[in-house]
């Protein structure tokens, strides 16, 4: 229902996917409670009947007054008043969910260690390494509009190089609030986030292959991702790791019921190979949620990989003169590629010798292999998207976030 409002006129797709996932949760939370012993919890402010009341005077209001009523202007946006409903709704949940959580508390014998790794905001900066890359990426943020400016000016930059540039940053400025915020917030936030963006990265993978057409497939790919969310949540390693194999018998499964043969191979490779970057790949990170020590971890992998794309990017431009793979990537150059590796490899060792100090992967071959490895699976991810836009005619995918962002999601997976 939510997900059919963020399509509707005046909605928003990505608060209409994140309304549904907290929803369900609301609902689990609730369940989950009672199998524990405690009584059944009803209480809101969003409970289902909340839910439907707010959804329930949005479709009317939007079925008798005029489309032009529809749309509130406020500090240069327009909001609909769908997108509103589910603003207002997603909002509730969370409050619903944090309020029957804290009455469960008892009955779930969750100790105050465990409410503050999944829900609490006090130990976020424990660890060093998650005071400098949160306060590194702030920094960036801030400063990148005044490089991006000296240096677009300094090398007298095309109206479409300067574009591609505010772009790349907005994308940025978009992916750090929804990742950084809720790691720092709390191992639930995080797996939310990331189920969040996997829905969300799915919906632009099947938009523009044609999958959506293969609606049993994406059905089957769209409850993978849901459960591996579950497990995520239960911390519950053996459906996490069954989930993978079993989905991808389904997806060969639902491929046969259209009774077609022909493009069989293509519905069913491109239904796995979805549910493998943004199901399974993309599930590993909101697992490692469960570790205690997961902040300095997750944002080592990510923001290692978002530097690895700008160093690329900038050696590419000042020593780039040898193509790499010209028909997959016209941009990307030997010299890019290797000054990517040679930046990124020292920054990824020295932080994670930082994370993993005295442990076996503490010591210089494992720190710099992954250095390399982070590096050159992140450029092979970015190659990877890349080559799937050249087949299908396509010069970007990012419809939600503008920019890199569909690369940078790629290379993260």
């Amino acid at each position: 229902m939510f997900i059919g409002a963020g399509y509707a006129w005046g909605g928003n797709v990505a608060l209409g996917y994140i309304a549904t996932i907290l929803a369900i949760f609301t609902a689990y939370v609730r369940a989950a409670g009672k199998i524990a012993g405690a009584p059944n919890e009803f209480c809101g402010p969003m409970a289902k009947q909340h839910r439907m009341l707010v959804i329930t005077v949005a479709c009317v209001y939007s079925a008798v007054v005029p489309r032009s009523w529809q749309i509130f202007h406020f500090a240069n946006l327009d909001i609909g008043v769908m997108a509103l409903a589910l603003s207002l709704i997603i909002a509730g949940c969370v409050i619903t969910v944090l309020r029957r959580l804290q009455t469960n508390r008892a009955s779930f014998e969750m100790n105050d260690t465990t409410w503050q790794r999944l829900f609490g905001f006090r130990h976020a900066f424990d660890h060093p390494v998650t005071v400098v890359v949160t306060l590194t990426a702030v920094v960036l943020l801030v400063l990148a509009p005044l490089l991006i400016f000296i240096t677009t000016r300094a090398a007298k930059s095309t109206a479409e190089k300067r574009k591609e540039l505010w772009d790349r940053y907005r994308s940025w400025i978009w992916l750090v609030l929804c990742i950084l915020i809720p790691i720092l917030a709390g191992a639930f936030w995080t797996i939310l986030a990331v189920a969040t963006l996997s829905l969300l990265c799915y919906r632009e993978y099947a938009r523009i292959t044609g999958l959506f057409r293969e609606r049993t497939i994406s059905f089957i790919v769209v409850i993978g991702i849901l459960l591996i969310t579950f497990a995520e949540l239960d911390n519950w390693y053996r459906l996490f790791v069954a989930l993978f194999p079993l989905t991808v018998a389904l997806i060969a499964i639902g491929g046969l019921i259209p009774d077609q043969p022909k493009g069989y191979i293509q519905r069913v490779g491109l239904g796995v190979l979805g549910f493998a970057l943004f199901g399974s790949a993309l599930g590993n990170l909101g697992y490692m949620a469960n570790d205690w020590n997961y902040r300095p971890i997750l944002l080592l992998i990510i923001f290692a990989v978002e530097l690895n794309d700008i160093f690329a990017y900038i050696c590419g431009h000042l020593f780039g003169h040898r193509k790499f793979v010209p028909n997959t990537s016209p941009n990307k150059t030997v010299g890019g590629a290797l000054g990517a590796i040679i930046l990124t490899t020292p920054l990824v060792a020295v932080i994670a010798h930082f994370i993993w100090t005295n442990t076996a992967l503490d010591n210089p071959i494992c720190l710099v292999g992954l250095g390399i490895i982070v590096s050159i699976v992140g450029q092979f991810g970015d190659l990877m998207l890349s080559a799937i836009k050249r087949d299908l005619g396509l010069k970007d995918t990012a419809k939600l976030i503008p920019g890199t962002a569909d690369c940078w999601i790629a290379s993260i997976a």
